[in-house]
Formats: structure tokens, sequence, C-alpha cells
């Protein structure tokens, strides 16, 4: 199960709970950030069909949450998503030792 932490993300918390470089910290305002909607058991993400089709692409299932209810598992695979950009412009990077799959546009740079 992947879990999608989505809507009013903080900087601060993720700088808080996994204590390394992300690019998350360049984006500069919450409304940056937009839902994703569960429906069905399907995800979709409000406004871009291609960032749906990315993300469907690499994982099956779907857990979504809100950032204000999401508890830190280290077994979790968090996936943050910025949905400024389009699917082709997507950078993707995994982080073995902690399980975090971060989606982000390319122009954030660590």
């Amino acid at each position: 199960m992947v879990t999608v932490v989505v809507s009013s993300l903080s900087a601060n918390m993720f700088e808080y709970q996994y204590k390394f470089c992300l690019p998350v910290h360049k984006i500069r305002e919450e409304s940056e950030f937009r839902a994703f909607a569960k429906d069905e058991g399907v995800i979709s993400y409000i406004g871009d069909e291609d960032t749906n089709s990315f993300l469907m692409e690499y994982f099956r299932e779907f857990e979504v949450v809100q950032d204000s209810e999401y508890q830190y598992n280290p077994a979790d695979t968090v996936v943050v998503v910025s949905p400024k950009h389009r699917a082709s412009k997507v950078k993707v990077e995994k982080f073995e030792d902690l399980s975090v799959m971060i989606v982000y546009p390319a122009r954030y740079e660590c």
C-alpha cells in the first residue's frame, strides 16, 4: 500500500520528520499543493489527467491522507506530490532507507 500525503503540506513537517534534504522546502506556499481525491478506489489528480496516469503507472494501490492526519510510519511508502507540473516534467527520487518517494517538479532541486 502506498500512502499519498496531500493538501496543506508543510515543509517544516518534512524537515522535522525525515532529517534530510528535500525539494519540498523550496516550495513557497501551501497553495502550490492541491488535493488528490479518492473515488471508488481510484486516485485522481484534480485538473491534471497526465499526473494521474503517471502515478498509476507506479502504484496499484493507494491510501490518501491529509497531512494533518498522517502519522509517519517508517514502513510506509510515502508519496509527496507537488501539482505544479505535467507528468513529462516530473522528477522522481526514491530514498531506499526511508521508503520515501517524492514526486516533484524538476525545477525544485535539493
